[in-house]
């Protein structure tokens, strides 16, 4: 019989309970995906935590972070206002958000944006 391990992630952060649409949202990336007529071979999903309505961006696999940045802003946050609070995916978990989007640093320095 083998024998395996199994191997603790920590704690979890409970969520709170969204109380209105698009001020909570989660986000991840879907890779490896066969590429479609336009060349784009990945999904950038933004997710609203209190309606579960989704946006599925495709965009190329090597497109930089300013670009994603860009496609945050153009997609969602035109349509929905800037969120509140921001939850990664496992995917993007490992990457600081600073990092992938700029302006929203700039937002939290500010303390006006919480995540």
């Amino acid at each position: 019989m083998a024998k395996f391990k199994v191997l603790s992630n920590g704690l979890y952060t409970l969520l709170l309970i969204p109380t209105s649409p698009w001020v909570d949202i989660s986000m991840d990336f879907v890779l490896g995906l066969p590429r479609s007529r336009t060349g784009r071979d990945s999904i950038f999903m933004v997710v609203d935590i209190f309606s579960k309505i989704a946006h599925f961006i495709p965009y190329h696999k090597v497109d930089d972070a300013c670009h994603m940045a860009n496609l945050f802003f153009k997609q969602v946050v035109r349509l929905h206002g800037l969120p509140k609070t921001i939850v990664l995916g496992p995917s993007i978990a490992s990457l600081t958000l600073s990092y992938f989007f700029p302006p929203l640093a700039t937002l939290r320095r500010l303390g006006k944006l919480k995540w």
